[in-house]
């Protein structure tokens, strides 16, 4: 009985510090599928380009296939399972209902730079061209928003919940022509027939529902699953040549049951 006495409030100890409480703040670290993708592995972000060489003729504008192949959507996207999704940072606003943000953001600038023409009048010192580069920029941010609830069965190592989530997410790409050098069949530089400049955006939102469970491995170190039920995404890719109206393509995404992902946690 003197055993069982001194257990009890050993017990109560382990609930309080492995349950969740308000004012708890946890990092979570998810591998899986992402939610949604605006990259594509194999076309990188150049498909946001009027034309498909970059720089192009100008007699057609328009994404090369189905927006659905850049977009990576209709599966469960070109990531795989291994891969890092990002960080999720939650604040327990009450011991069932956490509050959660997750936000990455990835600029690129290249400046453009003029073609040089170089000097071969001497021989012994000539030199060379200087060859130009395509100023270009783009980025990527996402951010998602979202609320959980906890169950609390009597494992207390154990901490199911369900929520919901929202999030958006935007890429751009800007290409700038410098001048070349070069020139068209009748003699005149390429860049009074080329656009010098040229972009492309596309844009994303989604709403859905997110499930999982949760297993403390020990005071402050939470290892868990999720899944999403049903999801829904509207996906917009849109082509801006310079002078000309945008080119729009739309898509609608709905998901049942997917984008698994295994999550650690560091609750503190």
């Amino acid at each position: 009985m003197a055993v069982l006495l001194t257990a009890s409030p050993a017990v109560a100890q382990v609930y309080d510090i492995e349950a969740p409480k308000a004012g708890d703040m946890q990092f979570s670290l998810l591998l899986g599928s992402s939610s949604f993708s605006l990259y594509n592995e194999t076309y990188g972000m150049d498909y946001l380009m009027p034309y498909s060489d970059g720089i192009g003729d100008g007699t057609e504008i328009g994404f090369e296939g189905m927006p659905l192949k850049f977009l990576d959507l209709g599966s469960m996207n070109g990531n795989s399972f291994v891969n890092t999704i990002g960080i999720r940072y939650s604040v327990f606003v009450h011991e069932r209902f956490d509050v959660n943000v997750m936000f990455g953001m990835n600029i690129n600038l290249t400046p453009k730079k003029d073609f040089i023409e170089g000097d071969f009048t001497v021989p012994e010192m000539p030199v060379p061209d200087a060859g130009y580069i395509i100023g270009r920029t783009n980025h990527v941010f996402y951010v998602q928003l979202g609320t959980n609830y906890y169950f609390r069965p009597e494992n207390q190592r154990i901490a199911p919940y369900i929520g919901v989530v929202f999030g958006y997410q935007f890429a751009r790409l800007e290409t700038m022509l410098p001048y070349t050098g070069e020139t068209a069949d009748d003699g005149e530089p390429i860049e009074l027939y080329v656009p010098s400049y040229q972009a492309g955006q596309a844009w994303a939102v989604q709403g859905g529902i997110v499930a999982g469970i949760d297993y403390i491995l020990a005071p402050g170190l939470v290892l868990g699953v999720e899944v999403s039920p049903a999801m829904y995404q509207c996906s917009v890719m849109e082509l801006h040549p310079s002078g000309m109206t945008p080119y729009r393509a739309i898509n609608h995404d709905i998901k049942l049951l997917t984008m698994p992902r295994l999550k650690l946690g560091f609750r503190f």
